[in-house]
């Protein structure tokens, strides 16, 4: 991404070493700029596993409900909030889904932090 300008810096700080032989701020600068692009891309990384980890917890309804009653995460058309799931025999459904009654995915409720964790 900024490799243009290292090599720009980098080509200015041998133009000017030529003629004083030491290290310039330009060599310095260089670095820097490429130590923050691999920091960069080591983040961008690391944001993608996570979003892609986030995005495959989704479990879609057509694929499967909960094996239990309980509260879950739930998204409908474009929102998402927390829905009752409740099994009655061998039938299972969605309770207080007014909000969207078109639930299409859900997954279990994250743990809520401990005392003193933010």
């Amino acid at each position: 991404m900024y490799e243009d300008l290292i090599n720009r810096l980098r080509a200015q700080a041998d133009a000017e070493r030529f003629f004083s032989g030491e290290k310039m701020l330009y060599d310095e600068a260089a670095d820097a700029i490429e130590e923050l692009s691999k920091l960069h891309e080591t983040q961008k990384k690391n944001l993608s596993v996570l979003t892609d980890a986030y995005m495959k917890s989704w479990i879609p309804v057509a694929e499967r409900l909960p094996n239990g009653n309980g509260e879950y995460l739930v998204s409908g058309k474009d929102k998402v909030w927390v829905c009752e799931f409740m099994i009655l025999g061998d039938v299972g459904g969605w309770c207080n889904s007014a909000i969207n009654p078109c639930v299409k995915y859900w997954m279990p409720l994250p743990e809520p932090p401990k005392d003193g964790e933010t």
